[in-house]
This record gives structure tokens, C-alpha cells and sequence, in this order.
């Protein structure tokens, strides 16, 4: 076992996917896991972190910046400094985890554009390729994505700089494997 993962969604936010996908990828990398649920108050999460006591708080929330800011303000506020020495990571949406950065509180913030390698990796998978660079051959993809798919997708535009110039921004954002044209 690798240790336990504690995640749920903080406040009035009741999305929770992305932290059930998260928890799910856990599981298959030998992590116990331990979800809260949505809409969990402030001080019912810090509970379940002193009476689950893991190694790894997934916090997320997707509504408001604005909310975001107070609710995870109320959070840090009120975790002792023992409670700090854990790992802290974050889901949310993009204006969200610029919020959640300002805290100091989190290793890592997820948007939810990361491609799941990436996510894999900073939960210990193999990562061999990530921590180097993006794999260039299919094989070496393959070797270090574990059970993950390979993801390809068709584009092509009528012109041929537009092509190559949509080619280049998805193969910066890092979220498919292939592109065919």
C-alpha cells in the first residue's frame, strides 16, 4: 500500500467526477482512498482528515472564485501545523486554481486540462517520460501510460498553416497521443 488518499468536494460544491476520477487512478496505483463526498463543510473535512489520517487531502471546488477564495481561506485558517506536514493537492476550475495557488497550502493545483499521465505521475505511477519529456515513439508512450489508452484524434484544416498552427497548440496542451491529419 502507498499510503491514503482523503478527497472530497470543500463547501457548497457538489461536482464531483473529477475527484472520484482521481480517487479511481489511486486505487489502480495501490493507494487506500477515502472520499467525502460533495458539499463537505470546512469543518467536517478537517475532521476526516484527523480521524482518517492520510498522507495525501484532495481538496476540490469548481463554483466561484470569489466563494473559493473565503472557503479555502477558513480551511488553511483552521489546519494545525501537524495537519500541514501532509501532501495538499487541489482540483478545480482554471479561475479557481489561480485562487487556490495564492494559498500556499497546495503541492499541485489541477485544472482539469492536465492529461492524465500527468496526474498519474505526481501520485508516484510511472513517469518515466513525463519527468523527461513528452515520448516521441508509440512504444515508449505505451511503456510508460501503464493502463492508460492512448488517445488520437483526426484535424486538419483547409489551409495548410491553419493545420499546422492547430497541430502545434494541441500538441503544446499535451492532451492526445496521436493526431492524423
Amino acid at each position: 500500500m502507498k499510503g491514503k488518499i482523503l478527497a472530497g468536494a470543500l463547501g457548497n460544491c457538489v461536482h464531483v467526477a473529477g475527484v472520484v476520477s482521481i480517487l479511481r487512478q489511486a486505487e489502480e496505483l495501490g493507494y487506500e482512498t477515502v472520499f467525502l463526498g460533495a458539499a463537505v463543510p470546512v469543518d467536517e473535512f478537517i475532521e476526516a482528515i484527523h480521524e482518517h489520517d492520510p498522507d495525501i487531502v484532495g481538496v476540490s471546488y469548481r463554483l466561484s472564485p470569489e466563494v473559493a477564495e473565503s472557503l479555502l481561506a477558513d480551511f488553511a485558517d483552521k489546519l494545525s501545523p501537524s495537519d500541514r506536514q501532509r501532501r495538499f493537492a487541489f482540483g478545480g476550475t482554471p479561475p479557481v486554481c489561480l485562487v487556490a495557488e495564492q494559498t500556499d497550502l497546495f503541492e499541485r493545483c489541477f485544472d482539469g486540462l492536465e492529461h492524465m499521465g500527468e496526474t498519474i505521475a505526481w501520485l508516484g505511477g510511472r513517469s518515466e517520460c513525463l519527468e523527461q519529456h513528452y515520448c516521441d515513439s508509440l512504444g515508449e508512450r505505451i511503456a510508460a501510460s501503464g493502463s492508460i489508452p492512448l488517445l488520437r484524434h483526426h484535424f486538419g484544416l483547409p489551409d495548410f498553416e491553419q493545420t499546422r498552427a492547430g497541430i502545434e497548440e494541441i500538441a503544446a496542451a499535451r492532451v492526445l497521443d496521436v493526431i492524423s491529419l
